[in-house]
């Protein structure tokens, strides 16, 4: 029976990203990580860097940053490898998704100053990796995620109401909206670049941002991994000398839910280890 329990909780408990979080690093790089039950893939990202305030350009063009962000173009150009046309083409792409999925016209919005949009990549300095992925084997340092993309922010102080798929509810001051991609470094045993994963996000809600930090959910595709669904939450706060600490988690599975119909009947709720 204890070897039972054990087993079960290891294939199918949905808390399994959060436990890995307390394991070594260095034994899940040799182990890999077993996938749930019911899903095909469990990506965990986490960033934990430190950033400058008054550093504008972290890594040599990535340049105007704010804190955790900056502009956009070194990462649509240098690490997406598009062109001005195909950068155009996301941007309104972005657009055409913000309408159909919340009734929101960017160009509409920026025009009346009630929003804003822009292109933006996180800051190299949040120091943003991929540490655990199932069926992978990332070393404990982790894999770099270059993540960028187009962001909509609300600014009129009263909110935006929003209509297509999200009728009914209000979009409120500083709400974001996000139209990007994960782009994930993968390192051979040596540390050297061996491939891109490119993971495409697309809000699910609004993500919500104050002054302890951000929360989003997204919608994902990947040519890799299917359809999948990210939660992510960022925290910061003050460090020493005009710096800014950092702590971001983020989860993501393929599919977006389990495929499971039920779990197993054992152990139970309540069954505890027998003595020996």
């Amino acid at each position: 029976m204890k070897h039972n329990y054990v087993s079960s909780i290891k294939k199918w408990t949905v808390a399994l990203a959060t436990g890995l979080l307390l394991t070594s690093g260095a034994a899940m790089a040799k182990k890999g990580v077993t996938t749930p039950d019911g899903f095909e893939s469990v990506l965990v990202l986490m960033g934990t860097g430190t950033i400058d305030k008054h550093n504008p350009e972290p890594h040599p063009g990535v340049i105007n940053c704010d804190g955790l962000i900056c502009d956009g173009e070194f990462f649509q150009k240098e690490i997406m490898g598009r062109t001005d046309a195909e950068i155009a083409e996301v941007a309104q792409q972005a657009k055409t998704f913000y309408l159909e999925r919340f009734g929101l016209a960017a160009d509409d919005l920026v025009a009346n100053n009630r929003a804003t949009f822009r292109s933006f990549t996180l800051n190299p300095d949040f120091e943003y990796r991929l540490q655990i992925a199932t069926g992978m084997k990332a070393k404990g340092e982790g894999w770099i995620i270059r993540d960028g993309g187009f962001n909509l922010t609300i600014t009129d102080p009263q909110g935006v109401p929003m209509a297509g798929e999200m009728a009914g509810r209000l979009a409120k001051p500083d709400d974001q909206f996000l139209f990007g991609s994960y782009n994930i470094l993968v390192t051979n045993k040596k540390g050297k670049p061996k491939k891109e994963l490119i993971i495409d996000y697309r809000s699910r809600v609004p993500a919500v941002s104050d002054a302890d930090g951000f929360r989003l959910q997204s919608f994902l595709s990947s040519e890799e991994f299917g359809e999948g669904l990210v939660l992510g939450t960022i925290l910061t706060r003050d460090g020493a000398d005009e710096t800014i600490k950092v702590n971001g988690r983020t989860v993501i599975s393929f599919p977006a839910e389990t495929q499971l119909d039920s779990f197993p009947a054992f152990p139970a709720f309540d069954d505890k280890p027998k003595n020996k």
